[in-house]
């Protein structure tokens, strides 16, 4: 195996996790749950693990499940046509004896393999998602200031991430009982709630590209 054999794997994630912070998400820091649980195997409905579970997490796909393209095309079932995977890393162990010892030497190399969505998938049976029921406290000073505030923009719940779409001029946020606590769902409201305020501040033409290619996708969390 080559060095840059071993290296690729990597790269690969690095340059996954680099796009994602210029998205504006920090794939590791996130104060709500799924209510959907943890993503998984959408054939064998293992969990993933490690880094899997933030890089899979952050793309905001209503459902759990991924599967790769081959487990989908033995299922009868097929990707759409444009839809792009996600890397997901293993490692794998190679296992070689000493001939002259007996001893075994294992060697652990980090391998990657691409998987989708089952919201991007036709053909293939989808289990239904069980809902873990939870409950939510508002905080009524917060309520308040959010009520309050001057031509907010309309709040959307329910979605898998958070964050501020400007040109709809609409607030995505996960349901209020998927946050760890009622502060830090107040917390990411109010810090969406920022990203509204500066693009009616700042004028467009003063943004930077990296701003308006935000204002564009949406400002996220």
């Amino acid at each position: 195996m080559t060095v840059a054999q071993i290296d690729k794997p990597y790269q690969v994630i690095t340059d996954r996790i680099l796009t994602l912070l210029e998205q504006g998400t920090v794939p590791w820091h996130q104060p709500w749950d799924s209510v959907t649980g943890l993503p998984r195997n959408l054939f064998s409905q293992r969990p993933y693990r490690g880094m899997n579970v933030w890089l899979l997490t952050a793309m905001g796909y209503p459902s759990p499940c991924w599967a790769t393209f081959n487990q989908v095309k033995t299922a009868g079932g097929s990707v759409r046509k444009g839809e792009r995977g996600v890397p997901v890393v293993f490692w794998k162990i190679y296992t070689k004896e000493d001939p002259e010892s007996g001893d075994e030497d294992k060697r652990f190399v980090l391998r990657y393999f691409t998987v989708f969505n089952a919201a991007q998938l036709d053909g293939v049976a989808i289990p239904e998602i069980r809902v873990t029921p939870s409950s939510f406290t508002p905080i009524e000073r917060c309520v308040q200031l959010v009520g309050s505030m001057p031509n907010r923009p309309t709040i959307i719940e329910s979605h898998q991430r958070a964050f501020y779409k400007p040109a709809t001029d609409t607030l995505h946020m996960p349901s209020p009982p998927c946050f760890h606590s009622p502060e830090a769902y107040y917390a990411t409201v109010f810090h969406e709630l920022t990203q509204n305020a500066d693009t009616r501040i700042m004028p467009r033409r003063m943004c930077s590209a990296r701003c308006q290619r935000a204002f564009r996708r949406g400002c996220t969390a």
